[in-house]
């Protein structure tokens, strides 16, 4: 009994660990999800920004480009009145449409990125996601067959510690209850003795008085 007993025990304990385990490895992805969230949130919002600034340099430059057009008509239309030029001017205009223009494909290819960037880990996430919860599915399953598992354990050593502690009871009982009958035994034993003597004592006596 004593041996099955601190055999359950250990069940018991092992039983404990894996409990532990299970809700350390449940914690550890759940963090994971909520990191791999963040990093889909910051990537967003640097998407966003890239958007944003992107769809300003393509309204600056259409602006340059209009203002441009209009001065290279109104130009052309002074230069016909007084008979000059005015390359300067374009010169200047062009050179800062050029540069813009170069700011706009720049900042294009880096939302472009970004974009790709994002997109890559939104589905990244998205399996991340399902992987994780068939994961937390499973582990849930298991973390209550544990806890199922340990519980007929713990109802099945409360069992045997009860009968061992019935059995150690019982034992004492029957052993006292044994003293006592033995020594009512060899209490009658010692007066059937003491009698049979004191009758061969008067027998022995009637005998001499005849």
């Amino acid at each position: 009994e004593h041996k099955r007993t601190n055999m359950n025990e250990a069940i018991v304990e092992k039983l404990h660990g894996t409990l532990s385990i299970l809700r350390r490895e449940r914690d550890e992805v759940h963090r994971a999800k909520e990191l791999a969230m963040e990093r889909l949130r910051l990537a967003k919002e640097e998407t966003e920004r890239m958007e944003r600034t992107l769809q300003a340099s393509k309204q600056k430059y259409d602006a340059l480009m209009a203002q441009s057009t209009n001065n290279s008509n109104s130009n052309s239309n002074n230069n016909c009145s007084n008979g000059s030029d005015g390359h300067g001017g374009k010169v200047n205009e062009s050179v800062e449409i050029m540069q813009l223009k170069k700011e706009v494909e720049r900042i294009g290819r880096e939302a472009k990125f970004q974009h790709m960037e994002y997109v890559s880990k939104r589905d990244t996430l998205a399996k991340l996601k399902n992987h994780l919860k068939a994961e937390d599915a499973q582990r849930s399953k298991n973390i209550r067959i544990a806890q199922e598992t340990l519980k007929k354990r713990r109802a099945k050593l409360a069992n045997i510690q009860a009968l061992a502690r019935n059995h150690i009871s019982t034992d004492g009982t029957s052993g006292g209850s044994a003293s006592r009958g033995r020594a009512n035994d060899n209490g009658n034993d010692s007066g059937i003795s003491g009698g049979a003597g004191k009758g061969k004592n008067r027998t022995s006596a009637s005998a001499s008085a005849s």
